[in-house]
């Protein structure tokens, strides 16, 4: 067959019409497949660029508040997407989350609603977003307030699925986690969810803005009022885009009116208002009013308070008298009225109040307020069966809800008061009728209760300021249970009472050092590697340094640039230490159950844990009586002494003469009264049990004002017989020696191996640094050290060389550390505390922080913190002097000493010098310090004979005796076994036997 000519299909140079038709058709099927193609392979490519470029530029005009047009490309996307219907599903879901943020929740839940009846899944990712619409959804509609929501079931499928998830998927899933968290009142979960929510990067504001504002509200809630503050004032000076400033502002007038800042709150309630748009000002005005008046109320300007609780219930009555905001309005003019006494006009607003509330909804929170003033009226007007039987009413309405569902709907602060109100007006109806005791054991009974609360609810607290924020109202929960317990102790003579009464005292105090403590004990007993471990010392580090660092930049003026990095910093830190600790709970249960349980001890515990020569002293401070436990081998008991009206005056008094002396006064007199003063607080504090004493050593458990006093110092007698001159005066230490613990708790946690040879590192810089300026050189405590190595063999590291790092690297291999040094005090907070020690490079001033040492586990059993103030700080109400010490004890150590005030370098160095000299000879760390400042008494020069040289160094935690290997005796005795070998051998040589 010939081929075709190459001109058949050429004529005049044009296609004939079958070419044509031919070309036509192989054009159109090339057109075709190509589409296809491009639609199908790689053409998908810029279909899936348009598809994800529309719903970017969605994402991107939400950040901006431009809610339309986020929804138009989102509808562009929609028409450019392919045939997979997961993703115009994502696109309806993304329509529904833009009408949540421009707050249309209603038609937010419309579209989630819609993607659920119709949405099949298919896959893992498809359950991933299914599941993440279901949660959007439970949210809106608040189902995860009712108790039959399987919040654990949604925990284990986001798990599950959570490798599904985009990276903005996982932060807005850990932001409805924490939304339910909140909702539930579980703020602790609440703020770890939302923290994580931060640490996804992205784009969406919304997001962003608001985890932050729960965050703050979450620790508002938990009393942590410095965490909250914070994060509020960042906020305040950041770019907001989609949260209002008024809820900012408001927030932080909430805030402050609870830290008594009265002026401050009322500054941003205002300002707050005046941002407001009109439909906002509607729904904030009647609140923020109320809190107005309340900061007035306090204030003590009574009328301006008047007139806010005036316009709160004019502005709320417009919305009708059954919307809760006028039902707040009633409560608030009712605690008004009792405020200013008025209690009938009390009782008529809270019985109103009660009586619109019956036509609403069944609002717990509000039923319990009004319940509690109104308890508090009953209380006034002395109809106190009448307050009993309001609390009774309320908790009998919700009886089918258990204590931890209450509390979840009111919050643990509201539920303990409602509890005390109830256990204080069953008291005071017992003291109307004394002979009855079954209602002081009813009273009593009712307080237990009350304490129950707190267990479940103070002891839940985790950061250290949210438990400063609640010690207050705890303590006086103890103190008036411990009171009704007492008087049914004497009614009764029932002892059992006793270790009740007893465990009343220990939980009421120093509760925040008990929890570090378990902690560091826990670790001993745990064989967790010491990687993990030192993973933990990190973590804990990290966290201090960025808290301190969040304080620093909020005290200065340029907050905007530094705090926002810190505070991400901070909530991914925080996760990985809660990360952490989850490990810890899961492969090391036994570490977990000893670090969250505290150790349960009674009595006869305590006195079979004392040694034959101690008695235990354990003091309970209320506003105006004083009770003393006693525990000897021989002895347990309970007395009340009693104290006058100026009892807490003379105690600062008496430190103020001791700590900061005016010499300038006539000696004589000015000891006399010193005498006078001391002598009349030992009538009190020893007195009363001083035939029990004769020969013990005492160990102390101070509480309250009581921390400040240095107990030896008392003195135990006066009078004209009796010397006046500072050197013979008859103090306690001349009798007794002293120990003090923060809980009595602390005696169970002694070691029980004492090491042989203990080996001391001792230190003393030179402060090379900006701190000299401040502080000066200490030349006595270069001779400090210098004097202890007669005595001990060890590391002894003087001038430039002692170095902060030296200091870390070589602690944790001794048993007794010895710092003699300047230390900077933070008096809030003890891991903010400095030790200055040399500097070791030009950028580093030496100064090392106490949190620091949570990196360097240490072993060592002694502590001599010889510097000013170790032992000094704030005094918290319910927990005691926040000073450095306590952070040594976290890290292990069992026995400090330390100072109470600043010392004098000179004194400080012979004292030390006689307590070492003591300790070698096989005495425990008390009658080492007794027997060193009775030597000093004796020995050093008489005009610093005043306490204040003296008495500033105190032996707190466990005393022990350290047998040391003393260098210069080893050096004898070798000299000795060399003579008498030598000796043995000339004997020897002369009776020929060599």
């Amino acid at each position: 067959m010939n081929p075709v000519p190459y001109n058949r299909f050429i004529f005049d140079g044009r296609l004939n019409f079958s070419s044509k038709r031919r070309l036509y058709l192989i054009f159109i099927t090339v057109t075709l497949l190509l589409a296809v193609y491009h639609k199908t392979s790689f053409g998908a490519k810029n279909f899936k660029e348009t598809y994800s470029e529309a719903i970017s530029k969605g994402d991107s005009l939400l950040n901006y508040k431009e809610f339309n047009e986020a929804r138009n490309n989102y509808e562009i996307a929609i028409s450019n997407s392919w045939t997979e219907s997961y993703h115009n599903y994502y696109i309806n879901y993304k329509i529904g989350y833009s009408y949540l943020i421009e707050g249309e929740g209603f038609l937010a839940l419309a579209y989630y609603t819609d993607i659920l009846l119709s949405f099949t899944p298919q896959s893992k990712r498809d359950s991933a977003f299914s599941l993440l619409v279901t949660c959007e959804a439970d949210i809106l509609t608040i189902g995860v307030l009712s108790p039959q929501y399987n919040l654990a079931r949604l925990l284990n499928n986001y798990a599950k699925l959570k490798a599904s998830f985009s990276t903005w998927e996982k932060a807005r899933f850990d932001f409805l986690l924490g939304s339910i968290n909140y909702k539930r009142l579980d703020y602790n979960n609440a703020i770890r969810n939302f923290k994580k929510s931060l640490t996804y990067k992205h784009s969406d504001k919304w997001l962003e803005e608001w985890s932050w504002f729960y965050i703050g509200s979450a620790y508002h809630e938990l009393l942590d009022y410095q965490n909250a503050t914070d994060i509020f004032l960042f906020m305040q000076s950041t770019k907001l885009y989609h949260l209002p400033y008024h809820k900012v502002f408001n927030m932080l007038g909430k805030i402050y009116l609870l830290r008594n800042e009265y002026c401050r709150a009322i500054n941003y309630f205002e300002r707050s208002l005046n941002s407001a748009s009109k439909s906002d000002y509607k729904v904030i005005a009647a609140e923020t009013l109320i809190n107005m008046g309340n900061c007035y109320m306090q204030k003590g300007k009574n009328k301006l308070a008047a007139d806010m609780f005036d316009k709160a219930e004019k502005h709320s009555a417009l919305k009708g008298t059954r919307h809760k905001d006028y039902i707040r309005s009633l409560i608030s003019r009712g605690f008004y009225y009792g405020h200013c006494n008025n209690f009938d006009m009390q009782e008529k607003y809270l019985s109103k109040a009660m009586e619109f509330l019956e036509k609403t909804d069944d609002d717990i929170a509000l039923r319990s307020q009004i319940t509690g003033y109104l308890a508090n009226a009953y209380i006034e007007n002395h109809d106190y069966e009448q307050a009993v039987r309001a609390v009774e009413t309320l908790l009998g309405r919700y009886e089918n809800l258990r204590p931890a569902e209450i509390i979840n709907s009111i919050g643990w602060t509201s539920y303990l008061s409602l509890l005390q109100q109830r256990a204080r007006a069953a008291y005071y109806a017992w003291q109307a009728d004394s002979s009855d005791t079954i209602k002081i054991a009813r009273s009593y009974e009712y307080y237990k209760q009350s304490l129950d609360a707190v267990s479940g609810g103070f002891f839940s607290l985790e950061s250290e300021q949210s438990k400063l924020g609640g010690l207050e109202t705890i303590r006086n929960l103890y103190s008036e249970a411990f009171i009704a317990g007492n008087d049914l102790f004497r009614l009764t003579n029932n002892f059992a009472l006793l270790d009740e009464l007893f465990l009343l005292v220990e939980n009421s105090k120093a509760n925040i050092f008990k929890v570090n403590f378990h902690n560091s004990q826990a670790l001993d007993y745990s064989n967790i590697p010491d990687s993990y471990v030192k993973l933990e010392g990190r973590l804990k580090k990290q966290l201090a340094w960025l808290r301190y660092n969040l304080d620093e930049n909020n005290a200065s003026n340029e907050t905007s640039r530094n705090i926002p990095r810190l505070q991400k910093e901070l909530a991914q830190a925080q996760i990985r230490y809660d990360s952490l600790i989850n490990v810890f709970e899961t492969e090391f249960p036994q570490y977990f159950s000893a670090r969250v349980n505290p150790l349960k001890y009674n009595l006869r515990m305590v006195q079979q844990k004392i040694s034959d020569d101690q008695v235990l002293i354990d003091y309970f401070l209320t506003n105006n009586r004083l009770f003393v436990f006693l525990v000897s081998k021989k002895n347990i008991g309970l007395k009340e002494v009693k104290i006058h009206k100026y009892f807490q005056t003379d105690i600062l008094n008496y430190r103020d003469i001791i700590a900061r002396p005016c010499f300038d006064d006539n000696l004589e007199t000015s000891a006399r009264n010193f005498s006078e003063l001391s002598n009349s607080l030992y009538n009190i504090l020893i007195a009363p049990f001083a035939d029990k004493l004769e020969g013990m050593r005492l160990v102390i458990v101070p509480d309250r004002e009581l921390n400040l006093i240095p107990f030896q110092t008392l003195v135990i007698e006066t009078g004209p017989s009796v010397s006046c001159q500072y050197t013979e005066m008859p103090y306690l230490v001349k009798y007794h020696a002293v120990t003090t613990l923060y809980s009595a708790e602390q005696i169970f946690t002694a070691s029980k191996k004492i090491n042989n040879r203990s080996r001391l590192l001792g230190m003393s810089p030179t402060i090379d640094s900006l701190a000299i300026k401040y502080y000066g050189q200490l030349p006595g405590a270069e001779q400090e050290i210098q004097t202890i190595k007669k005595y001990f063999r060890g590391s002894f590291i003087t001038g430039k060389e002692a170095t902060k790092k030296g200091f870390l690297v070589n602690s944790p291999s001794y048993d007794i550390l010895h710092l003699a040094m300047h230390t900077g005090i933070n008096d809030t907070d003890p891991l903010y505390s400095k030790l200055y020690f040399s500097s070791d490079s030009a950028n580093n001033d030496g100064s090392m922080f106490v949190y620091e040492i949570y990196e360097y586990p240490m072993r060592a059993k002694l502590l001599i913190l010889s510097g000013c103030n170790t032992g000094f700080g704030e005094l918290k109400f319910g927990e005691g002097i926040m000073n450095l010490a306590r952070a040594f004890f976290y890290n292990g150590i069992e026995n400090i000493i330390t100072t109470q005030w600043a010392i004098a370098d000179k004194s400080s160095a012979s004292l030390m010098d006689y307590f070492y000299s003591s300790l070698t000879r096989g005495t425990t760390t008390d009658i080492a310090l007794q027997e060193a400042k009775i030597n000093f008494l004796k020995n050093e020069d008489p005009l610093r004979a005043h306490p204040y040289y003296w008495a500033g160094y105190v032996c707190v935690g466990n005393p022990a005796t350290y047998k040391v290997l003393n260098t210069q005796l080893f050096v004898v005795t070798g000299v000795l076994i060399l003579l008498f070998a030598f000796f043995i051998t000339a004997r020897n040589t002369r009776n020929g036997i060599f």
